[in-house]
């Protein structure tokens, strides 16, 4: 759903490559690449159990691969 993202980036009245989806789902991510926005991956291998067998690595080249929010904000130096 495009519109999900373009309403994001049009209430933060922004452009899409100004903004940055945050995600530790490859399929969302996706998603906002396809609609101009930056994406970062940051895994979350616990979120769905013990048994979790998606998302638990990035699956594309995105624009930030970090394992936590530590090292998010190291890689965009906030």
């Amino acid at each position: 759903m495009p519109e999900v993202y373009l309403r994001a980036v049009e209430a933060l009245m922004l452009r899409s490559e100004e903004v940055c989806l945050v995600a530790a789902h490859n399929d969302d991510l996706s998603g906002a690449r396809r609609c101009g926005l930056k994406t970062a991956f940051v895994a979350r291998p616990y979120e769905r159990g013990p048994d979790q067998k998606v998302d638990l690595k990035a699956e594309s080249d995105w624009d930030v691969i970090a394992r936590d929010m530590n090292e998010l904000a190291d890689a965009i130096g906030a």
